[in-house]
């Protein structure tokens, strides 16, 4: 279906808001959704954005629009960091919690980023049903040149209808606990779990929120 746009910002406003963060010297702005690619000038809120002095800019993607001259066009820009979601090392796993075909369209842009200066993450929902894939995500990330980033399943959005089947159980948390004390290049979402509940000191991040220190 088509998506419904009456609420978006237009192209104006919406660099009237970068405007705005400018002003209060914010230094890097990510971009979510939904989809960013699909925002129509996109790309020219990027430019915009480089035009204001922001030198970092974060995007979060599922890759499906990725195509060769976007990625040059990235490229060119400079400054650009993108986070691809796959939650799961192969089809399977994968496209059962995103949908089908999911796990191909990531793997592509995956490889239509190889050779390219881009910096990517992968960023990998931590979920009941795929707590056994972190070795093999931390593979595929390190195949494709990218960073893994693990985070937690939020009982927000779409995420609410299925948190209390997909959340990760006691056992798993203090699984991943042990694997990120062996795992010290796997980044983490800004407000984890707690996971000094298990035992031993915190880890990284895990001991504040990152409200206003890392994100806003």
């Amino acid at each position: 279906p088509e998506a419904d746009t009456r609420r978006e910002l237009s192209l104006a406003e919406a660099q009237a808001v970068v405007d705005q963060l400018a002003a209060a010297r914010v230094f890097q702005i990510h971009f979510g959704g939904g989809e960013p690619f699909v925002y129509p000038g996109f790309m020219e809120l990027l430019r915009y954005a480089q035009s204001r002095g922001f030198c970092c800019l974060c995007i979060s993607t599922n890759g499906a629009l990725l195509n060769g001259k976007r990625i040059a066009e990235l490229e060119a820009l400079g400054g650009i960091y993108l986070q691809l979601s796959l939650d799961g090392a192969s089809a399977a796993a994968c496209d059962a919690i995103r949908g089908p075909g999911t796990f191909r369209k990531v793997l592509g842009a995956l490889e239509r980023l190889q050779g390219t200066s881009i910096v990517r993450t992968l960023n990998f929902v931590y979920c009941r049903g795929n707590a056994h894939e972190l070795d093999a995500m931390l593979a595929l990330a390190r195949r494709y040149g990218a960073t893994l980033r693990v985070t937690r399943l939020k009982p927000s959005g779409r995420g609410a209808a299925v948190y209390e089947a997909l959340r990760p159980t006691q056992a798993q948390l203090a699984h991943l606990h042990a694997w990120l004390k062996g795992h010290e290049e796997v980044l983490t979402g800004d407000t984890f779990f707690h996971l000094n509940a298990f035992g031993g000191r915190p880890l990284g991040g895990f001991q504040f929120c990152g409200a206003a220190r890392m994100t806003c």
